[in-house]
């Protein structure tokens, strides 16, 4: 692969519900302020009707060199799609539909989960080869610790669809969409959209490096054992801040989530983008029941982790004290 740098044009696609507007936004942010060489056309398909939301989203274009395309999908079709298992909302699958309906000149695109920040050029994940595949993705924590290919019934690598290089012909040569709602309609899935993926593209991805899709279990210390050297010393690098990446703050660590001990320890990162993006004036942080001398506990440990300094906090996280000096000028 070629690593040299280009200006290129790049589609880029994102599906928020009402709740993960401002979140996707300060996605976006990230995105746009790592990727300033680059022309970039984002496509946001939502249920939101927010006028204010709308209005924060256009003003990435005044910032910078993207185009902002809002597709507002309409209740009727999302209630029109398979019931979602537990928690998650159907808002979910509208990646899926958007595979159809996007215009034929878009050739190839990139998903990307709201949970997320681009602290990276995405040009190389962009120019990714993929060899005839219809995607590319990088494998998942869970691809390590359970076993997918019984699970699914699968043959390949177990991949994390919240980032993904997607070649839409071929996902159409393949009926991606109507295969992936035609498994979530009949069986009931532990990942609903991203255990559907996996089984219809299985033979169909190229697999990306993990700095493309930093998920949050590459970082914890009961995963390490499962997972293979070279790949936790790679997460342990992209968490210090040695080399760049995606982050995806997946599972509870989200980093708009106050009044927890068991906060991300890349938390930072995230509100550094919350405050220069368009919702900076927005409190969209959600702080859970905390009585006063547990956040006075929760604010010393996130103090002395920017330190580097060791705390109980520190046995649950694989990247040691001392790995963060880079980031402590994120709490300024």
């Amino acid at each position: 692969m070629n690593n040299e740098i280009k200006p290129s044009h790049i589609h880029i696609l994102c599906c928020p519900d009402s709740h993960y507007c401002p979140c996707t936004g300060v996605m976006l942010t990230s995105l746009l302020e790592n990727n300033r060489r680059h022309h970039m056309e984002i496509w946001i398909a939502t249920t939101d009707n927010d006028p204010d939301n709308r209005r924060r989203f256009l003003t990435l274009e005044a910032d910078y060199d993207c185009r902002i395309h809002i597709i507002h999908v309409m209740q009727e079709e999302i209630d029109s799609l398979p019931d979602a298992k537990g928690e998650w909302p159907k808002e979910m699958y509208l990646r899926l539909v958007l595979i159809k309906t996007l215009p034929v000149y878009v050739p190839k695109i990139i998903y990307f989960d709201g949970d997320i920040i681009v602290n990276t050029d995405i040009y190389p994940l962009w120019e990714h080869p993929m060899d005839g595949n219809a995607a590319v993705a990088v494998p998942d924590i869970n691809h390590f610790i359970f076993d997918n290919y019984q699970r699914l019934n699968i043959s390949s690598p177990y991949f994390n669809s919240g980032v993904m290089v997607i070649d839409i012909d071929r996902c159409r040569q393949l009926d991606l969409t109507d295969r992936c709602l035609q498994i979530l309609s009949a069986t009931t899935l532990e990942y609903p959209d991203q255990d559907a993926l996996n089984m219809v593209l299985d033979g169909h991805v190229a697999y990306a490096p993990l700095q493309w899709n930093l998920v949050t279990g590459f970082l914890l210390t009961n995963n390490l054992p499962m997972i293979p050297p070279d790949i936790r010393n790679l997460a342990a690098r992209l968490a210090s801040g040695r080399r760049k990446a995606i982050i995806h703050y997946t599972g509870e660590y989200k980093p708009w989530l106050n009044g927890t001990f068991m906060f991300h320890p890349l938390h930072a990162v995230w509100r550094r983008y919350y405050r220069i993006s368009p919702w900076r004036d927005l409190p969209i942080f959600k702080t859970l029941p905390c009585p006063m001398l547990k956040s006075i506990a929760i604010m010393r440990i996130k103090m002395l982790h920017a330190l580097g300094i060791n705390t109980p906090y520190s046995r649950h996280w694989s990247v040691t004290s001392g790995r963060y000096s880079r980031w402590r000028s994120l709490f300024r």
